[in-house]
């Protein structure tokens, strides 16, 4: 969402569309079930099986929305061998893919499971020091190894079920947000404290301090709506490690 001017607009608009979401899902309920009859049932199990689709899709859909992949084989061959370090430091078994897309912004995630993990990261984060790039993967493989995205699908499918369930209580749905949100924010902790254990304490405190540097640090009310904690959090909570 580059386009939108502040961080606080951004917020907005995210709890606008989760109300939007919360609506439809109601209307949904409203309109074809009774709460526990058999259409209920079906429109549950729906709600699951479009969750675990996307588990399948997401990892091709991510490469066709990336074009503008980077192909260069000295960057590629960098990461790979970085990747290749990381997952034995971890004792992973297998090495997720990396793919690098051609953008100036601060930009990492993983998709898929699995042997079908992959790290997409932009091309800013591809040419940092070899230490923070290095430390931004064990965190990308601690997700991976800790199965984070198993987690993150049970949690939102389950999210999903509440929402059709408590139809006409949208204060529960704004609670069980919050503590889906809350358990997201965990993750982010423990996948740094599995990076530190691949790769050292300093070397995750160094890129969690760049990426503060480049992204800026979030206000404390902010971090309570949103899926990661403050850098400065995240980076006191390594030296209890």
């Amino acid at each position: 969402m580059r386009w939108l001017p502040s961080s606080k607009t951004r917020y907005f608009v995210l709890a606008l569309a989760l109300l939007a979401l919360l609506a439809v899902l109601d209307s949904l309920a409203r309109a074809l079930t009774n709460l526990g009859g058999p259409g209920f049932a079906v429109l549950l199990w729906a709600c699951f099986a479009t969750v675990y689709a996307w588990l399948l899709l997401e990892p091709l859909v991510s490469s066709l929305m990336l074009l503008n992949n980077v192909r260069d084989p000295l960057v590629l061959d960098r990461l790979n061998a970085m990747a290749t370090h990381v997952a034995a430091q971890g004792k992973m078994g297998t090495v997720p893919r990396l793919q690098v897309y051609q953008d100036a912004t601060f930009g990492v995630m993983t998709v898929g499971l699995g042997k079908a993990a992959t790290i997409f990261m932009s091309s800013q984060v591809a040419s940092m020091a070899e230490t923070e790039l290095r430390a931004i993967i064990a965190h990308e493989c601690g997700h991976i190894k800790l199965g984070h995205a198993v987690v993150r699908l049970c949690v939102f499918g389950s999210l999903l079920a509440l929402a059709i369930v408590i139809n006409g209580m949208p204060l529960v749905a704004l609670v069980a947000n919050l503590f889906v949100l809350w358990t997201m924010r965990q993750m982010e902790f423990q996948a740094d404290r599995s990076a530190a254990q691949m790769v050292g304490r300093e070397a995750v405190a160094a890129a969690l301090s760049r990426a503060r540097a480049v992204l800026g640090e979030a206000a404390a009310w902010q971090t309570f709506f949103s899926t990661h904690p403050q850098f400065s959090t995240r980076i006191e909570r390594l030296a209890s490690c």
